[in-house]
């Protein structure tokens, strides 16, 4: 038997990465000399994150439509599903890169096809059945229909996706 002491070796922490999002949020928590826990850093950012990148989205989903439908005079229908795949991909893109998280990526792709697709079909069915059929005005109905999709998705990932 060997008399050779054991050596703690303290294990150093990686150092942290964080995005510049992060150290604004930290920041400003900071400066209002309120502290969070761990969690609560991490769902503030997440929602701010989807937040971020579902405005912009709204925001070029509304100006590719107006523009197809005022400028090329394209079927409000069609402007609507060409500016819904441009805007899908875009927001595909930017949600993998800064929403998703790393271990969930495969159901969070499913539930954003879900909640797009669900999207979709009531804003196609709004313009039918408001633009088309009696001829309301096709931007406000756009704008509209933007408002209650975004409804219905809250509530769809609240009571059924995330059970």
């Amino acid at each position: 038997m060997s008399n050779k002491k054991k050596i703690k070796v303290k294990k150093v922490k990686e150092e942290e990465k964080v995005d510049a999002l992060t150290l604004t949020v930290r920041e400003t928590l900071g400066s209002m000399g309120r502290r969070v826990d761990p969690y609560q850093e991490k769902l503030l950012i997440s929602l701010l994150k989807s937040f971020l990148v579902g405005g912009l989205s709204t925001i070029i989903d509304l100006i590719l439509y107006f523009v197809l439908y005022h400028f090329v005079h394209i079927d409000p229908l069609i402007a609507n599903s060409i500016s819904f795949v441009i805007i899908m991909i875009f927001g595909y893109f930017m949600s993998h890169k800064y929403v998703f998280d790393e271990k969930n990526k495969k159901k969070q792709l499913s539930d954003y096809c879900i909640l797009n697709i669900v999207g979709f079909v009531v804003t196609e069915g709004l313009l039918f059945g408001l633009v088309t059929m009696i001829h309301w005005n096709a931007f406000l109905i756009k704008v509209l229909a933007i408002i209650l999709v975004l409804v219905i998705k809250i509530l769809l990932r609240r009571f059924i996706l995330n059970k």
